[in-house]
């Protein structure tokens, strides 16, 4: 995992073009296509949670009605549109169903994957939802809140944008950076975000490079 997450970090930071934003509501609009063309073809997020002494990292990838999990464990889990999970290597053809704890285990790793994506209810203290640019003119936000009060050891989401490496160049969200609670505790998240083009369905046989 620390070597994919390497890779990941090496490609987004030094081998994509930086986005220029015109202001912080350029943030919303580019998680928005993200959102768009997260659901229309291969979307992968790669995580690194850092909780309680331990760094469990995990793979999702999804495609038109079929996700895929590579646990903290290593092992392999799919689940069709309106099936279980199952444990299988070859997105769903042949497995063995999960136990109710670990599918409820995957369903949280789901969610933290995609967790940028969801829309932030106002807070009853801090008020609603506010990006702030990191960089002016550049691709890095906050999405802080209209008063905010975190302490500097546990700061906002932060969340970086690049240009995708296709003929496009549309700008996705790429990495995100924060603080969440997760199994009880806060926990340090790093996702990093791609979206292959021109990929609508699981490939026939796993590439090597598919693997953690």
């Amino acid at each position: 995992m620390a070597r994919v997450l390497f890779a990941a970090t090496l490609f987004i930071t030094s081998g994509a073009p930086r986005a220029r934003a015109d202001g912080p509501a350029q943030a919303q609009q580019w998680l928005d296509a993200s959102t768009v063309r997260a659901k229309q073809g291969h979307f992968i997020a790669i995580a690194q949670v850092l909780a309680n002494g331990s760094d469990p990292g995990f793979r999702y990838d999804s495609f038109p009605g079929v996700e895929r999990i590579i646990a903290p464990d290593g092992k392999v889990f799919t689940r069709a549109q309106g099936k279980p999970w199952m444990e299988s290597a070859d997105w769903g053809k042949t497995g063995a169903p999960a136990d109710e704890k670990r599918a409820a285990d995957l369903d949280a790793l789901v969610e933290l994957a995609h967790r940028p994506f969801q829309p932030v209810a106002p807070d009853p203290v801090e008020g609603a939802a506010r990006w702030r640019q990191a960089d002016p003119g550049g691709n890095t936000f906050d999405l802080t809140r209209e008063k905010p009060s975190r302490s500097p050891a546990h700061p906002y989401p932060h969340f970086e944008f690049h240009e995708n490496p296709d003929e496009s160049a549309e700008i996705f969200l790429r990495l995100v950076d924060a603080f969440w609670r997760w199994n009880g505790a806060t926990a340090h998240v790093y996702v990093f975000y791609f979206y292959p083009q021109g990929e609508k369905s699981p490939p026939v046989q796993p590439a090597p490079e598919d693997q953690l």
